[in-house]
């Protein structure tokens, strides 16, 4: 076995010879991973195990199938993740792993974007199949992963959305319960849906008013055990008054019941249902802007209006780092102020500057008289 040896591009590379003859390499940024694979190769190829996988006419449909088959995700991220296939397959699904090159992912999103898939599409549609070729390069199905270095597309940033008072108050007037309970929770305590239609009889803490927020209910109704990471766990004070409207759903019921239910079937709520009813309800009381969602940004919104410190906001949402919650930093009061008195102080001295400046030139027209 050759030793490792720099590329010109800054990569490191490392050269196996079968008994063939026939040279195989690996490439990597690491030195100590193309070391570590020309020490397996040659342990391999000693033992009569090597396998020339890297010389293999694998294509990218055959792959994402195996990858798809072997990974275990919640139902969301598998219909996610066949979304994201359906945008790659038609491209590249004929394309041998070894064949991918820089260009023709580049030439891939270009065709999507031509097409008319949205930004966010494109970007779940990258990720997917970078994380598929990084699974393809650990079990040697693949010799390098192109898409490493390439930074996948950046959907244009949603401007900040969220209720004022009059229209939450127009919004729960065209709701029944138990949505408008549920509405309540997600605008006055920053719940998102899932957690909220999740809560069960025992999360209802009678003593202390609050809630605790364990695991939420998936948009087709099933239980996860826990919010949307493991860190998201909490618990969430709640005004009186609302408070009494969450007992009121609860009533006599057992504990591992969910509070709300559906008024009809008695079921647990499913995330398409609830948006049509949410829907129909912004139309009737002529709110023409966001969703379920925007109730916990409303939340968290007035809050910070109010001059709640973010860290506090933080913690009622959920937020797992700071920077989730600095996005409503612009809306606490005084946030502008030192700017504004920074420009007041740099007027002050504009003006007097442009008086003296004025004295000066009057100055030279008298004695030039």
């Amino acid at each position: 076995m050759a030793q490792p040896r720099r590329l010109p591009s800054g990569l490191w590379q490392a050269t196996v010879y079968l008994p063939t003859g026939k040279r195989v390499t690996r490439t990597d940024k690491l030195k100590s991973v193309v070391v570590d694979w020309a020490a397996c190769a040659k342990a391999d190829i000693k033992r009569a195990r090597w396998q020339d996988t890297f010389g293999s006419k694998l294509t990218v449909a055959q792959w994402l199938e195996e990858f798809t088959a072997n990974r275990v995700v919640k139902d969301e991220t598998f219909r996610s993740n066949r979304q994201s296939v359906s945008h790659i397959l038609p491209y590249l699904g004929d394309v041998e792993l070894n064949a991918l090159r820089p260009s023709t992912i580049s030439a891939w999103i270009k065709a999507l974007h031509d097409a008319g898939v949205g930004p966010s599409a494109q970007r779940k549609a990258f990720v997917h199949l970078r994380l598929a070729l990084r699974t393809a390069v650990q079990n040697e199905r693949l010799a390098v992963n192109v898409m490493r270095e390439m930074k996948p597309p950046q959907p244009a940033p949603k401007p900040e959305d969220w209720y004022t008072p009059d229209e939450v108050t127009r919004i729960l007037v065209q709701l029944v319960d138990p949505m408008r309970t549920e509405a309540l929770l997600m605008a006055w305590c920053g719940l998102r849906w899932g957690e909220c239609v999740g809560l069960r009889i025992q999360d209802v803490k009678r003593g202390s008013k609050s809630l605790v927020v364990v695991g939420k209910l998936n948009a087709r109704g099933g239980w996860e055990e826990y919010p949307k990471t493991a860190r998201s766990r909490r618990t969430v004070p709640v005004r009186e008054q609302i408070f009494n409207l969450v007992l009121a759903q609860c009533g006599d019921r057992p504990e591992g019941e969910l509070v709300f239910l559906t008024v009809r079937g008695k079921r647990p709520h499913r995330a398409c249902n609830w948006g049509r009813s949410y829907k129909l309800a912004l139309a009737r009381a002529g709110v023409n802007h966001g969703s379920a969602h925007t109730l916990r940004h409303t939340c968290a919104s007035w809050l910070a209006q109010d001059g709640v410190p973010l860290a506090n906001i933080g913690q009622l949402l959920g937020h797992t780092t700071p920077s989730a919650t600095a996005r409503y930093a612009h809306l606490q009061p005084g946030y502008f102020t030192a700017i504004e008195e920074s420009w007041a102080r740099m007027t002050a001295v504009r003006d007097s500057c442009a008086v003296s400046s004025d004295t000066m030139v009057s100055h030279d027209k008298v004695d030039a008289s």
